[in-house]
């Protein structure tokens, strides 16, 4: 399958100026805007010292790496010989990225790259050769100094999917070549010859890595990741011959000239990665019995490098090492081993050797990183206990292997609640659990990363989590009880792009439970895609509490149903949503802080308050708003709410339903931004007895509701007014001024100090007059329609701007009956998209 490999910084329209398919050549380049068109025969090559090695390991003596790249079978094989590998492997792929240094030199290496290439190991190249030489009589790709998979086959019987082929049990045809003679035994497994489905690619210099990321899209640094748990890891050298290990390392070079001719000279891969070896031993002469299956590598401080980016320069100027991160993007704790069944004599655990024996070892793979405070956790399967083993100082060195020893007896095992992935969390959960109580709360430490993979994992009661994170899938469910406390991070993730998951992660706060750490409630990586979500649940007489110490990030749902207090802080992001509940929410910021960029809407009960409980003016100012706020009728906000600060995106919109509340949402409700008309009170108009500005500005107001009408006994001035999709407002006639004789002596007006938007119906009744506006909007299945003056010689409607009619819109003056006047509409500018029954005056 073609993949696109340009990163998203390039302009495209560039890239592919003049690079048909039909103007490809077989088996040469022609440089084209510094594109270089390649063939279906288009080889590249990277060449190391020979590995001499069955797998993807080979440590000389003096403790460097050697590589091997090996293809793993895709199926399972009894007993049948393999007479074409390419049929029967999955292949290692690499990723090469332009540096931005054409074919002729021109240009400099920076930090960044700017393509991400594809390639797929093809072949390998026969002992002592550099560079692939194809050959060019050949109408199939076909290597003169080396063999590509298609002429390679293999005698190894009991084949096993997913396992690494046997190079030793390769069979094929020597080649005579340059005057030697290339056999098969001899290939260098220390080699690559790459193809790549791409058809055009960017001549010059170039950095290639291993394992090829199809995540990394955006020019930049290049992204490196460490595995972080290692699963069915083997004892000893059956560990370093290890598939997964070898795929785990990270390995890069620098290919000056890459592209440039039909066939690119050959490179030289280094090892980013290092490998840590850790001895297993007793503290004397005697084995220990106890049953390893996980070992845990640890650091307090987080001194794990999980990913970095590398910088292209350095790499080109031959450093090495921690010297090449142009940054270091996410740390970590812990290393985690599972023990693979068989992994010693066919047991599913590893045991200590005795002291010097250096017979019992796991080795796992690694980023450059320096250690100050390691420690090597050790878990004995039959007890549950651990060990803990400080080592201190340790630096994992680029391309080398460095191993320490972890000294242990019998004595070092204690029972602890340790969690390093779901299963020993659910272990330490439930045993923590059965021996906590109100008076004695036990503490569940997570080392490192924990992803929960069982559905409605539970905290019990009495339980406090502490350290590490927790990563909470999609489809999956995490619970704390009524008395669990939470302090360690716990990231809620949303949905992923490709899975077939129904919801995204969720986090359930039961009412009497704690939040005491971080909280990250994640949006997903996928437009459409669910966001994760907090909820916060009720019980009779039970409150949750965020604690001083806790920070909740939200991009997906938090949602209040039940008694809580904020005494920490919580992020809104844009897009998020915090809703408290009608029913029995009730939610109060004692000294806590609320952020909100996203929408924080209250239907239940909700008060800033200060750090006692009291209700002061200060306690509002922790409301930062730079979203939208909203007060729904039958809502109670309290404490000091009203004096939250404004952002330059903030909102408080207060919903009405009626006069009453209309007129609350002037007289009370002093942080209200805009009213949103949601009711039509009854059968009588909205007469806005109550009309003041609030923080010096005039209320948008929106109208929201069927059958709403507009009758000020007062001059009446609004920000913005908007009616919203198939609802209807309607201004009735204007009232009179009157002097204290009953004498007209003038006419109450409506000023609209913003715009007018009209989604819905919008329609002034007979004898309107004395209404302005900046601008006036009718967009698609909007309607303005405006009556007959009968009484009234003065002017409808004047909008001091423009007056626009889009596509599907309407603009009606109504028809003069017998005796009267059309309405007066002006503007100083008209655009005409939608329909138009009579049109305003453009002055």
């Amino acid at each position: 399958m073609k993949t696109k490999f340009y990163l998203t910084s390039l302009a495209l329209a560039a890239i592919f100026a003049g690079c048909s398919n039909e103007e490809l050549i077989t088996d040469s380049y022609k440089a084209d805007d510094g594109l270089v068109e390649i063939g279906d025969n288009f080889l590249i090559a990277s060449v190391g010292a020979q590995a001499n090695t069955r797998t993807h390991w080979g440590v000389t003596t003096d403790n460097t790496l050697r590589n091997a790249y090996l293809p793993t079978w895709n199926a399972t094989n009894a007993s049948a010989s393999v007479t074409d590998l390419s049929t029967m492997v999955i292949p290692d792929e690499i990723g090469i990225c332009w540096t931005g240094v054409d074919a002729k030199g021109t240009g400099s290496v920076s930090a960044s790259v700017y393509t991400n290439y594809q390639f797929i190991h093809y072949g390998w190249l026969g002992k002592g050769q550099t560079a692939p030489d194809f050959d060019k009589c050949s109408s199939d790709p076909k290597l003169d100094n080396g063999w590509l998979y298609s002429e390679l086959g293999s005698s190894e019987t009991n084949i096993a999917k997913d396992a690494e082929i046997d190079p030793s049990k390769l069979t094929g045809t020597s080649k005579s070549y340059d005057g030697s003679t290339l056999a098969v035994a001899d290939l260098n497994t220390n080699s690559g010859v790459y193809k790549t489905d791409n058809k055009a690619i960017f001549g010059g210099d170039y950095i290639a890595y291993y394992p090829y990321n199809s995540d990394f899209k955006d020019a930049g640094a290049i992204p490196a990741k460490a595995v972080m748990t290692y699963n069915n890891v083997l004892n000893g050298e059956d560990g370093i011959e290890d598939v997964q290990l070898g795929k785990a390392t990270f390995r890069y070079a620098y290919a000056k000239g890459l592209v440039g001719g039909a066939n690119a000279s050959g490179f030289e891969f280094k090892n980013l990665s290092g490998l840590i070896r850790v001895y297993l031993e007793s503290n004397d002469g005697t084995a220990l019995a106890e049953k390893i299956d996980q070992v845990l590598l640890y650091s307090e401080s987080a001194s794990f490098n999980e990913q970095v980016s590398l910088s292209a320069s350095a790499i080109a100027a031959q450093k090495t090492g921690a010297e090449l991160y142009a940054s270091v993007d996410k740390k970590s704790n812990a290393i985690l081993a599972n023990i693979a069944a068989g992994a010693m004599g066919g047991s599913d655990y590893i045991l200590p050797s005795a002291k010097g024996a250096k017979t019992s070892y796991i080795t796992v793979a690694a980023l450059p990183a320096t250690i100050t405070d390691l420690k090597v956790l050790a878990h004995d399967q039959t007890s549950g206990k651990w060990a803990e083993i400080a080592i201190g100082n340790y630096t994992v060195t680029a391309g080398a292997l460095k191993s320490i020893t972890a000294t242990m007896k019998s004595t070092d095992f204690k029972a602890v609640y340790y969690a390093v992935d779901q299963m020993s969390l659910t272990t330490a959960l439930s045993a923590a659990g059965t021996a906590a109580t109100a008076n004695d709360i036990k503490t569940v430490r997570v080392l490192g990363n924990i992803t929960i993979s069982t559905d409605n994992t539970t905290i019990p009661a009495n339980v406090s989590v502490e350290n590490g994170k927790i990563i909470v899938p999609e489809d999956v469910t995490f619970i704390l009880s009524d008395g669990a406390i939470m302090k360690s991070t716990v990231n809620v993730e949303g949905q992923t792009c490709c899975g077939s998951s129904s919801n995204a992660g969720a986090l359930t706060v039961n009412a009497g439970a704690m939040i005491a750490g971080t909280v990250n409630v994640l949006a997903s990586d996928t437009e459409g895609k669910e966001a994760g979500s907090l909820t916060f649940a009720y019980t009779t007489g039970k409150k949750s509490t965020v604690a001083k110490t806790a920070t909740i990030v939200a991009d997906g749902d938090v949602i209040f149903n039940g008694v809580t207090d904020i005494l920490g802080t919580l992020t809104l992001n844009e897009g998020a949503t915090a809703t408290v509940a009608a029913a029995n929410g009730d939610v109060n910021a004692k000294g806590g802080t609320v952020n909100n960029s996203g929408t924080f809407e209250v239907l239940g009960k909700f008060a800033m308050l200060d750090a006692s409980g009291s209700t002061v003016a200060a306690a509002g100012k922790n409301f930062k708003n730079n979203g939208t706020f909203i007060d729904n009728v039958g809502s109670t906000i309290g404490g000091g709410t009203q004096s939250m600060v404004f952002g330059t995106k903030g909102e408080y919109i207060c919903k009405v339903d009626g006069q009453a509340r209309l007129d609350e949402a002037y007289q009370n409700k002093t942080a209200c931004s805009t009213i949103q008309i949601i009711g039509n009170n009854s059968t009588s108009a909205y007469s806005f007895d109550i009309v003041t500005k609030h923080g010096g500005k005039d209320l948008n107001i929106i109208v929201d509701a069927t059958g709403v009408n507009f009758e000020p006994v007062a001059a009446l001035t609004i920000g913005n007014l908007t009616v919203n999709a198939t609802k209807d407002l309607t201004v009735n006639a204007t009232e009179a001024i009157k002097d204290k004789d009953g004498n007209t002596i003038g006419w109450k007006s409506i000023t609209v100090n913003g715009d007018i938007n009209i989604a819905g119906a919008f329609t002034t009744a007979e004898d309107v007059r004395n209404m302005t506006a900046k601008n006036m909007t009718v967009v698609k299945d909007g309607a303005a329609t405006f009556g007959n003056r009968d009484k009234s010689n003065g002017n409808t409607l004047a909008v001091a701007g423009t007056i626009e009619v889009k596509k599907d819109g309407e603009f009606t003056i109504t028809t003069a009956a017998t005796g009267k006047n059309i309405a007066d509409v002006t503007c100083t500018k008209l655009v005409e998209g939608g329909t138009f029954n009579g049109k305003p005056v453009v002055k």
